[in-house]
């Protein structure tokens, strides 16, 4: 009976140990957004209301290629027009680029940039 307990015991920690670690990493990627990407808002010619957006994707921290990595980086330039009180009806990528940064033996990092404009025209701001 003692065996078990400890086999127990050491389920439940091993348990709530992955747990806290599982919590502390779902905040990160709204953490990260900082470090590892930019955004610059601009007008074209006609007035649109326009961003550039970069982010920075490693093999092993939202890999290219990766849905769950975009989804991250879409929720990282939402954050920023909403910062930046921009493109309250929608936004549109025209243009996507992905530039290879560096290789290594764990990968490959890429930093991606993004084009956008606002769909709901000059008054967006």
């Amino acid at each position: 009976m003692g065996v078990l307990m400890r086999d127990r015991k050491k389920f439940v920690n091993a348990f709530l140990t992955c747990a806290a670690v599982a919590s502390l990493l779902s905040g990160c990627a709204s953490l990260d957004r900082i470090p590892m990407s930019s955004f610059e808002p601009f007008s074209d010619n006609y007035n649109q209301i326009m961003f550039k957006f970069r982010a920075e994707s490693a093999s092993l921290t939202y890999p290219e290629g990766s849905k769950e990595a975009e989804a991250t980086r879409m929720e990282w330039l939402e954050e920023y027009l909403k910062l930046n009180n921009m493109c309250k009806q929608g936004y549109e990528i025209i243009e996507r680029k992905t530039v290879v940064k560096a290789a290594s033996f764990v990968g490959i990092a890429h930093t991606i940039y993004y084009t956008g404009k606002c769909t709901d025209g000059p008054s967006s701001k």
